[in-house]
Formats: structure tokens, sequence, C-alpha cells
């Protein structure tokens, strides 16, 4: 369950007229390609860079079908970035994309969620409660919480957070926090 190697976050491409909001499944070829090529193995989807927030559920769902479509082909592992505002769609979202099986077999390895924005968790046992709800969706895959205080104003301690969890036995599937703050301590 532990990731090695870097993590490449990935754009999501969309097309051109921004109209109808799909995934250009053209341009995720030429991505793969470079990952492979710069030796990344794992890339996240949906995440900041991939502007999940700006998608809704089918959206982010088949972006991550068609990256599971040629992931095979590039070495690739895929990592989801499922948070949302409802942590129940979250949990729907990180359910769905666990089934998902692309070519050869490959499977999203695991997957990662920012907290709610708008009603935000106060306190590390509430942040707990939360992400435990998301990862409850795939509990068979490694859940790290997407920690961005920045973005989410979400700034709890984490080191609490990970206590909060490991008492509470919530998320039993949490492997880690992806640590995206300029405060270190």
């Amino acid at each position: 369950m532990r990731i090695n190697g870097n993590m490449a976050a990935a754009f999501t491409p969309i097309n051109e007229n921004g109209v109808d909001v799909e995934c250009d499944s053209d341009n995720l070829r030429p991505m793969a390609q470079r990952y492979q090529e710069w030796g990344i193995k794992n890339v996240m989807i949906g995440g900041t860079t991939g502007e999940s927030v700006s998608l809704n559920f089918d959206e982010r769902y088949d972006c991550v079908n068609e990256w599971l479509k040629i992931s095979d082909q590039y070495k690739l592992d895929i990592y989801v970035h499922v948070g949302m505002n409802s942590v129940q769609e979250a949990q729907k979202l990180a359910h769905k994309v666990s089934e998902i099986e692309g070519v050869n077999g490959a499977k999203v390895k695991g997957i990662l969620a920012m907290p709610p924005t708008y009603f935000r968790p106060s306190n590390p046992d509430d942040l707990v409660s939360a992400m435990a709800v998301v990862a409850s969706g795939a509990p068979d895959l490694p859940f790290w919480y997407y920690h961005f205080p920045a973005m989410t104003y979400v700034d709890q301690d984490m080191f609490s957070f990970v206590r909060s969890a490991d008492e509470s036995g919530k998320i039993p599937n949490l492997m880690g926090v992806k640590y995206t703050d300029e405060h270190i301590m």
C-alpha cells in the first residue's frame, strides 16, 4: 500500500469548446507517455492541478475511466482525488472508481480526499468523521487525507488528525496525509 517514487498530479484535459465538459482522451496519451519517459509511475487524477472541484461527479468518473484505459500500456499506477463538498457524494465517487477495471485489469490503486470547504470540519475529530465517510466508499483501497489549507481553509493539526483517526479506528484504510502546507510544524 506504500507509494514508492514520485507522484505526478495530472492536468485534466477537456474538450475545446468548454461547453459540454468531457475528458479529452486524445491528450491523455501524450501526458502518460511523458510520465513514462520521466520515470514517473504514480499519477493522481483529479487533484488541484486536475481541477476536480470544477468538474461534476460524472465528469470526474469519466476521466478516471479514460486514464485506466491507458494506464497499463504506460505502466502507471492511478490514484484518484475523490473529495467533494458532499462527503456522501465523495463516498459514492470513491466506491464507483474503485470498481472500474481498465485494460488488462488495471484498477485504481488508492484514493485521496480534501475536506468539505463550505461547512468545514472545525476540529480533528470532526475531520476524521468526515473523512471516514469518504474512505468507507472504498474500504479496500488505501486512503490519504489531502491537506491543503490554503485552498480548503481547513487548517487542522495533522498530528492530531492522525492520532484521532488511529484512536477512533474510523478510517482503517488511512495510509497517511498528502501534505500541501507551508507550515511544517
